[in-house]
């Protein structure tokens, strides 16, 4: 009789299912050799007839040293053992190519002002001109208690949804870079108001 191990991340995919998050988990396999998950951090939508819409805001959850974790690398495995990162990587769903060499400057700029606004991670450029949102979780082992997890979840779903409208409006219009950054102020502000009545 054989004994199946449950992971870290298949604990927390068991969890995050009755919680009611929309997650996958993707399995090692022949075309990936670490376990993920994906998970979206969409608002709530009120339920509809039909296949609900796709997710726009996907967080992908895994843990750096099981990237690491090759033969050809045997070296590095006595440091990955010694601590554990789980990262959080959301592809945001918003292209800054085509903009202005001035404009793609106030692009880096929003995104350092919108980091600095963020209580966990970063937000950035990738090498196709995509957004991102990064936040590496440190710990002295790979079981991380599951109450941490949700809540950064649920805090990266709550400010990519303030800070969207003023991302997206960086390229979509030529609204200044002050109007977009008191945008997301006053969003913020909104939401503690809202927050502070009920």
């Amino acid at each position: 009789m054989t004994e199946t191990t449950t992971t870290p991340l298949q604990r927390l995919f068991e969890f995050l299912l009755y919680l009611g998050y929309a997650a996958e988990r993707l399995v090692p396999g022949p075309d990936l050799h670490f376990e993920s998950l994906l998970v979206a951090l969409d608002p709530e939508q009120p339920k509809t007839e039909g296949p609900p819409p796709e997710a726009q805001y996907v967080a992908q959850i895994f843990f750096s040293e099981d990237i690491l974790k090759h033969a050809d690398l045997v070296e590095l495995q006595p440091e990955l053992a010694r601590a554990s990162t789980l990262q959080f990587l959301l592809t945001l769903p918003l292209h800054y190519s085509g903009l202005s060499s001035q404009r793609l400057l106030e692009a880096y700029q929003l995104l350092m002002t919108c980091s600095q606004i963020l209580p966990i991670g970063y937000l950035g450029i990738n090498q196709e001109q995509q957004v991102y949102l990064n936040y590496a979780l440190k710990a002295e082992n790979q079981n991380i208690g599951i109450p941490l997890i949700v809540e950064i979840l649920e805090q990266l779903g709550f400010f990519i949804q303030i800070m969207m409208p003023s991302l997206r409006a960086l390229k979509d219009s030529d609204q200044p870079l002050s109007e977009l950054v008191t945008g997301i102020e006053k969003a913020l502000v909104g939401q503690a108001q809202v927050a502070a009545a009920g």
